[in-house]
């Protein structure tokens, strides 16, 4: 398996790890609505078959500036709670 960072903001390490067929697993570092590390990031990113995990300690992301698009086959792993 290999790992490579795809940007550094602060003390937050967005990483990916080549996975198998399935694709790519990439990380949410950051519970921002935007930007390095976040969720919407890592959609923007992620090719089909791709993965999505959460880095311990985000539990809550605020979405404030619109709906995520999710346009391609992703699997995405997180707990929920739904209120």
């Amino acid at each position: 398996m290999h790992r490579a960072i795809l940007s550094h903001v602060g003390d937050q390490w967005p990483t990916f790890e080549r996975g198998g067929r399935a694709g790519c697993t990439l990380t949410v570092t950051s519970g921002a609505d935007g930007g390095t590390g976040t969720l919407r990031q890592a959609i923007l990113n992620a090719s089909v078959g791709d993965t999505i995990n959460f880095a311990a300690g985000i539990t809550t992301i605020n979405l404030t500036s619109g709906e995520l698009l999710i346009d391609r086959n992703l699997t995405i792993n997180g707990l929920a709670r739904i209120c």
